[in-house]
């Protein structure tokens, strides 16, 4: 599996205006779907700070994420990056009203979208998100893949959703080859008795996806030890299968060249690089490198 070259993943929000039922759970989001406990949101100097220290460090791919990054200023953030010279950059979003902005993000630097889409059926997905966007969420993925950009569509696979299968291929086979599928594990949350209600196990995801078709597994370039990257080939539609972590299992280490800053300013080490000059940001970035390329954990 080859390795990816190191970007930034920045969290400028953990404000989202859906309200899934596994965030419920995994998040403790129980105020109003539309603007839920607004805890951590980056300032725009810590955004550009960070970015600039990024920037010197060699990094040339940022990828945006919340919460919901688009209800943030993102055009402004991505012409920002642009002009620092990011050659690349990258949106994980509920893609509500991405298409709203997909002239503004694509001028300005916008090659890869993760869409979050758990469900093709309205009522179903009125029911899982709290949220009547689904049309949005399905313009915005068909509107990226009519715009060639790398687009994937993230799937967690419940009990309530495990049946579409099928059709989310077919789906997929329309978008012309640029849209990917992403079948995730449901994270573990508790109550356990609800979790248990919705959990269907990795194991399952690759019986239910046999089931649509033949595939074999590809080589894909990743930092995540529990993706498995497949394809249809008579759909021309690629797949990964995204395992539950091992309990022993950490973030970071020699394959992750993610470096993730959290809307609260920590990194995925717990280390706090807001409220830094740009100096002292690029300072602990390259000790993350140099520290996960030893194999080691601050």
């Amino acid at each position: 599996m080859k390795k990816k070259p190191w970007r930034l993943k920045i969290s400028v929000t953990d404000r989202c205006n859906f309200k899934c039922v596994y965030c419920k759970y995994l998040f403790k989001v129980n105020a109003s779907p539309i603007d839920h406990d607004i805890k951590f949101e980056q300032s725009e100097e810590d955004i550009i700070k960070t970015l600039e220290a990024a920037s010197k460090t060699g990094i040339t791919k940022v990828h945006w994420t919340g919460g919901e990054p688009t209800l943030f200023d993102l055009p402004h953030y991505f012409e920002i990056a642009k002009n620092m010279g990011f050659k690349e950059q990258g949106i994980t979003t509920n893609g509500y009203r991405l298409h709203k902005d997909l002239d503004s993000l694509i001028e300005n630097g916008l090659t890869s979208a993760n869409i979050s889409l758990d469900t093709l059926n309205p009522n179903k997905f009125r029911k899982l998100t709290k949220s009547n966007h689904h049309g949005d969420v399905i313009k915005s993925i068909k509107e990226c893949c009519a715009r060639q950009i790398k687009t994937k569509m993230n799937v967690v696979v419940m009990k309530p959703n495990y049946e579409e299968l099928p059709e989310i291929v077919e789906f997929a086979s329309k978008q012309n080859g640029f849209l990917t599928l992403k079948f995730l594990e449901l994270w573990e949350f508790s109550p356990i008795e609800k979790y248990k209600e919705l959990h269907v196990p990795a194991h399952e995801l690759i019986d239910l996806a046999k089931n649509v078709g033949d595939f074999y597994p590809i080589d894909e370039t990743t930092s995540n030890p529990n993706i498995s990257y497949y394809i249809y080939p008579e759909f021309n539609v690629k797949f990964g299968v995204v395992n539950l972590p091992p309990s022993e299992w950490r973030c970071g280490g020699p394959r992750c060249t993610k470096l993730r800053v959290y809307s609260d300013g920590t990194t995925c080490e717990g280390r706090f690089i807001n409220n830094k000059a740009v100096e002292d940001r690029g300072v602990l970035i390259k000790d993350i490198m140099l520290t996960r390329a030893n194999g080691e954990y601050v």
